[in-house]
């Protein structure tokens, strides 16, 4: 049986479907099996792609980053300014 290969963006769905199945208290096993993937490959799928998902669902991503850079302005010593 040969190998399936799986797009990008088909990846990305099916996290997000993942996301979903999850957060409405299905197990790891039984949503690989709705999904139609291996736990492994869901495993690995997470940790190259997590990030994107993540992103895609994050909305205080700027203001945490705003956050951050002001933080490192008083942080930062002086003489790095310049």
């Amino acid at each position: 049986m040969p190998s399936k290969r799986h797009t990008s963006e088909q990846i990305i769905t099916k996290l997000r479907e993942a996301e979903v199945h999850l957060s409405q208290g299905m197990t790891i096993p039984l949503m690989c099996k709705k999904l139609g993937i291996h736990q492994q490959t869901y495993y690995k799928w997470r940790r190259e792609y997590g990030v994107v998902v993540q992103r895609f669902y994050s909305r205080q991503v700027p203001s945490e980053s705003r956050a951050w850079h002001s933080r490192q302005l008083v942080l930062r010593p002086r003489f790095l300014l310049s």
